[in-house]
C-alpha cells in the first residue's frame, strides 16, 4: 500500500476535505491515508468533530484556515512556487491551526525510515531580478549578476546593465513593439523608457510600454507598485494606466500603487499629477496622495517618507495595522504569512529598518514591542500572541 508522506498532498486532502470540496480522486487518496495506521484516522475524526473547533482555543478560526489555505494554494498553483517551499509553508500553517498530528508525524515517519528531510528554504531580502518580455513573447531572465548586450526591438536598442534596463530611441518609423517586464516577490527593477523616463519597479509588480513612444502622448500600464520619473514634454503628456485609475502627468516624479490587497493610491513627491477615475479626478500637489476608496478620490497629505520609503532602499511605518506592515513585508522577503489569531492583525506597529536587513533583526525589532511573537519557519512566518 502507498504511503502518503508527501506532506502538501495530506495537507490539501485535509483541508479540501474540511471545506467539503474533495474530489472522487482527493477522497480514495484520503481514505488511503486514513488507513495506514490508527493515528492516522483518530486524527481526521477529531479534526471533523465540531467539539474539537468549538472547544480548542488555537481552532475556532475555521473559516479563515480554509481560506489561508486556500490563497496559498492558488498562488502556488499560479506561480508554480516550488514545492520545498509549499512544503514548509504548509507545515507550519498546519502546525498552527490544526494542531501540528501531521507535521510531527510525518517528521517522525521520515526520520525513522531514513528518508532525507527536505532542507528549508532561508527568508532573505529581496534582490535585483526580473523577467522581461519582447514584442514577439521571448522570455529574458534579468539579474544583478547578468549584462544585457545590445539588442534590436522595432525602433529601439534594449541594453541591461548596472542592474537596470535601458531603451534608446533610434528614431525610426514604422510600428513600434511593445514589451512588459515582470518583476517577481522577492524582487525590484529599475529601467529607462525610450524618452529618458526612470521607473522603479517594485516586488511583485508589472509594467507594459512601448519601446519607443510616437504620437502625441506617452502611456504604460501598471500592475503593483512604480516610482516614476518622468521625464519632462509638455507637448507630449505621460499617462501612467492602471486597472482602476490613470494618471496624467507632463514631467514629475510620483509614486503608483495598485496591489489588490490594497487601497490604490498615487503619491506626488516633485511636480503634479492628475488623477481619473472615470469621470472623477484629483489634482495633486506634492506631498498629497489620491487613494480609492468606496466614496471615489480620496486626497490627504502624507509622510513622503513613509510612503515612497521603499524606493529609498528603506522600509517605515507609522502606526500602520500589522497586516498591512506585514504584507509589506512579505512581498520583499517573498514568504507567506499567517495569524494564531486574527484579532492580531489589527494591532498598530511604528518601524523603520532598512530593506538589506536580514529578517532575524525585523523579528527583532516588532518583538520588542512586547506585542507578538514571531517564528521564521522556511518560507512562512508565524504571528502569534505574545
Amino acid at each position: 500500500m502507498k504511503q502518503y508522506s508527501d506532506y502538501s498532498e495530506i495537507a490539501d486532502l485535509l483541508v479540501h476535505s474540511l471545506a467539503g470540496e474533495l474530489t472522487p480522486e482527493e477522497k480514495e487518496r484520503l481514505e488511503q491515508w486514513r488507513a495506514e495506521n490508527g493515528k492516522h484516522e483518530s486524527f481526521y475524526q477529531k479534526l471533523h468533530s465540531p467539539s474539537f473547533w468549538e472547544n480548542h482555543p488555537q481552532q475556532k478560526y475555521r473559516e479563515e484556515i480554509v481560506e489561508a489555505w486556500t490563497r496559498l494554494y492558488q498562488r502556488r498553483n499560479q506561480k508554480r512556487r516550488a514545492v520545498r517551499r509549499l512544503y514548509w509553508g504548509v507545515a507550519a500553517m498546519v502546525a498552527i491551526c490544526i494542531g501540528g498530528f501531521v507535521y510531527w508525524h510525518s517528521m517522525q515517519s521520515q526520520v525513522s525510515s531514513g528518508q532525507t528531510l527536505v532542507a528549508q528554504e532561508e527568508i532573505v531580502p529581496g534582490k535585483k531580478q526580473a523577467e522581461l518580455v519582447l514584442g514577439d513573447g521571448t522570455l529574458m531572465a534579468l539579474n544583478e549578476t547578468m549584462s544585457l548586450r545590445s539588442l534590436e526591438e522595432q525602433g529601439a536598442v534594449i541594453k541591461a546593465e548596472d542592474n537596470a534596463l535601458q531603451y534608446i530611441d533610434k528614431q525610426d518609423a514604422g510600428s513600434v513593439a511593445y514589451n512588459t517586464l515582470r518583476v517577481p516577490r522577492g524582487g525590484e527593477y529599475s529601467l529607462v523608457l525610450g524618452d529618458g523616463t526612470k521607473v522603479y519597479l517594485n516586488a511583485e509588480s508589472e509594467l507594459t510600454y512601448p519601446v519607443t513612444f510616437r504620437g502625441e502622448s506617452r502611456e504604460v500600464s501598471l500592475r503593483g507598485e512604480a516610482f516614476f520619473e518622468v521625464a519632462s514634454d509638455h507637448a507630449c503628456p505621460f499617462i501612467v494606466h492602471t486597472e482602476q485609475f490613470a494618471v496624467r502627468v507632463l514631467g514629475t516624479q510620483f509614486n503608483v500603487r495598485n496591489y489588490p490587497d490594497v487601497p490604490a493610491s498615487a503619491t506626488l513627491a516633485e511636480g503634479s499629477i492628475r488623477l481619473s477615475k472615470g469621470k472623477e479626478t484629483a489634482l495633486l500637489v506634492p506631498g498629497q496622495q489620491a487613494t480609492l476608496e468606496d466614496n471615489g478620490i480620496v486626497v490627504r497629505e502624507v509622510d513622503l517618507e513613509d510612503a515612497i520609503a521603499w524606493r529609498y532602499g528603506v522600509f517605515s511605518f507609522k502606526h500602520t495595522r500589522l497586516e498591512d506592515l506585514l504584507e509589506e513585508l512579505a512581498r520583499w522577503y517573498d514568504m507567506e504569512v499567517f495569524y494564531q489569531n486574527p484579532s492580531l492583525k489589527d494591532l498598530h506597529f511604528t518601524a523603520w529598518f532598512q530593506r538589506s536587513d536580514g529578517l532575524e533583526k525585523v523579528i527583532s525589532l516588532l518583538e520588542k514591542t512586547q506585542k507578538i511573537d514571531l517564528e521564521a519557519n522556511g518560507k512562512t512566518l508565524l504571528v502569534r500572541s505574545k
